[in-house]
């Protein structure tokens, strides 16, 4: 009786483990937008993209998002990272094709979406719901004169794919401050020295917060009004305030083909700035696919108008955007319209954290074989000791 009990509570927890884990992973709340932009002076309202803003609950699963609006399938597997962890509500933004002119008003559209554990082999079915479409202003000042600042490009369906490993590399709890026009740079480098001083307090201990405002970034960063930072040299500007300031904080500088080790960067708790021709944003989440491509997860204030008056967050925005390293350009995303990644920027804490720093490159230390010796002496003395008390036991009978 007692063992068909004990069978019976297995196999419920089993089943209550398989429904909470299964392909509807996650309940959230979804709002939409139609994007107005402003990209230095290049001014598109009514544009065709929009914008699935999505409130849900973190998970220890990597999940995927799913979106059908007016019928088309426009955000398809997505991968979403929980970048402020596991059982927290936070809010992620993923752009698609509104299917529209360009300059005609949307103000409502039909959607359902799902969210899984797995990516799904067709569109979600089911009834929709008909949904209010907002307009949201973006605002991007051209940092350090960058030539060639993007245009508005055609909107395209959002597509993602499988992970290559169930692993995510984010960075939780990490601040993100409203941006002035040509802001960016200093305002990615004060988010991020903010993240680190929470992260390594022992070492960042003698870092104050007036050390690291977005203001005190700006000299370190040569920041110009109405003009911004170098785009190529702001990353060394700072790197020498750091050491003329003697504040303990590392720079080092990755390109574009570095890419496969930013995760493991940010899983030693490190921060990740990102300079993509223009923009400067700061990464808090990064994903292989199967496909060979990334999605990258940024932090950024997309309206650098400083006034807070964007929809509900001043213009604050996380979301994923999928960079394909072979051709060297993000296909899709909230950073579709940059032409790609022109470099990344590595910052930790002094001391930094364990590991063997070669050429740029961080390897885990192998704490099992720094104590092998130890193990190895150990079992020794344990062998010759047992030894000893055999022989005089037998000595005595």
């Amino acid at each position: 009786m007692r063992c068909w009990k004990k069978t019976l509570s297995i196999l419920l927890f089993v089943g209550l483990v398989a429904f909470w884990s299964g392909p509807q992973a996650n309940a959230a709340s979804l709002q939409f937008y139609q994007l107005d932009f402003n990209l230095d002076g290049n001014i598109t309202d009514d544009s065709d993209w929009g914008v699935a803003e999505l409130t849900f609950t973190g998970s220890t699963n990597i999940l995927y998002f799913n979106v059908v609006v007016n019928g088309s399938w426009e955000v398809q597997d997505v991968p979403v990272l929980s970048v402020e962890g596991s059982g927290v509500s936070q809010t992620q933004r993923f752009w698609f094709d509104l299917g529209n002119t360009v300059g005609v008003d949307v103000t409502s559209l039909n959607y359902l979406y799902q969210i899984t554990t797995s990516p799904l082999l067709s569109a979600p079915t089911g009834t929709s719901t008909t949904a209010s479409v907002a307009d949201d202003p973006y605002v991007i000042a051209n940092s350090g004169a960058a030539p060639g600042f993007p245009t508005v490009p055609s909107s395209i369906t959002m597509v993602g794919g499988e992970a290559a490993d169930p692993v995510q590399h984010t960075n939780e709890d990490f601040e993100n401050q409203q941006a002035g026009p040509y802001e960016c740079a200093p305002t990615a480098v004060s988010n991020s020295l903010k993240f680190l001083k929470k992260k390594h307090p022992k070492a960042m201990a003698g870092v104050e917060d007036g050390d690291i405002t977005i203001e005190k970034m700006k000299g370190a960063c040569g920041f110009v009004h109405n003009w911004g930072c170098p785009r190529d040299t702001w990353w060394s500007l700072k790197d020498n305030y750091m050491k003329n300031e003697k504040l303990p904080v590392t720079t080092r500088k990755f390109n574009a083909t570095d890419i496969d080790k930013i995760g493991g960067e940010i899983d030693r708790n490190q921060d990740i700035e990102m300079e993509i021709h223009g923009h400067t944003v700061a990464v808090v989440g990064i994903k292989k696919l199967k496909t060979g491509n990334y999605e990258v997860t940024i932090s950024h204030d997309k309206d650098q108008t400083d006034d807070g008056t964007g929809p509900g967050d001043g213009g604050l925005e996380v979301g994923p955007s999928e960079y394909n390293p072979t051709t060297g350009k993000w296909e899709s995303g909230c950073l579709k319209d940059y032409a790609g990644i022109n470099y990344f920027v590595v910052e930790c804490p002094k001391p930094p954290p364990p590991g063997n720093y070669v050429g740029g490159i961080v390897t885990p230390v192998n704490k099992l074989a720094l104590l092998a010796p130890y193990i190895s002496l150990a079992l020794t003395c344990v062998m010759v000791t047992a030894i000893y008390v055999k022989r005089r036991k037998k000595k005595q009978n």
